[in-house]
């Protein structure tokens, strides 16, 4: 797990300067349907991703009298957070700042914790653990939802697959996860299981039940 901590928020720090084009152009549906289907206002939640993901404002409007928190690895990436939320008026959400990977909040705590590019930044070994302690702050009946590059199908997709492959100074080391296998060991029960693709990018869609 330590070795990912260093590597995972640099990843962050460096696609945060183009984060917010990217997850309104190609992800930007399955954000609106993670919000949607938690059904916020009022809860205790915790997103998880890079500091510029346009899911941040939209989780932390729809939670409007409730509890949402940003969870950061590091004061830099806290700094761009805290500049982003205030360049887009959303005024109630918290940012933590701790190592990776630790959720600073009590067992059973949150209602809903929403991870947006995450785990396809994760390495395999790194996937169990942080379900098992996402899990943890979870209250009984709580829901993870996840969203992260898929396995491709298609012949676009697979050229995204190659290109970021090939790229790393891009992808920052994104690449295609499967997270259920990992979720149903973990006792998560999975719900919505969808795989989609805009622009050709292969996207999964996963909500899931601790």
């Amino acid at each position: 797990m330590t070795a990912m901590v260093t590597d995972l928020d640099a990843a962050y720090l460096k696609v945060a300067t183009f984060f917010d084009l990217w997850s309104r152009t190609i992800e930007l549906q399955v954000r609106e349907r993670a919000a949607r289907e938690a059904d916020l206002s009022t809860k205790r939640i915790l997103v998880i991703s890079p500091p510029t993901d346009r899911g941040i404002q939209l989780l932390g409007k729809a939670n409007r009298d409730g509890t949402t928190s940003l969870l950061c690895f590091s004061d830099s990436a806290a700094e761009i957070a805290e500049r982003y939320v205030k360049a887009h008026d959303v005024e109630n959400v918290k940012i933590l700042v701790e190592p990776f990977f630790r959720v600073p909040d009590t067992d059973g705590a949150l209602d809903a914790v929403f991870a947006n590019c995450f785990f396809d930044f994760l390495g395999p070994t790194d996937i169990a653990p942080c379900v098992a302690e996402i899990g943890r702050v979870l209250r009984p009946d709580g829901s993870l939802f996840a969203a992260y590059m898929d396995y491709p199908t298609r012949r676009l997709g697979r050229f995204w697959d190659h290109a970021l492959a090939r790229l790393p100074r891009l992808s920052q080391g994104c690449h295609p996860v499967d997270i259920r296998p990992v979720l149903a060991s973990s006792g998560f029960q999975v719900g919505a299981d969808a795989s989609t693709t805009r622009l050709g990018f292969p996207l999964k869609y996963v909500a899931a039940r601790a």
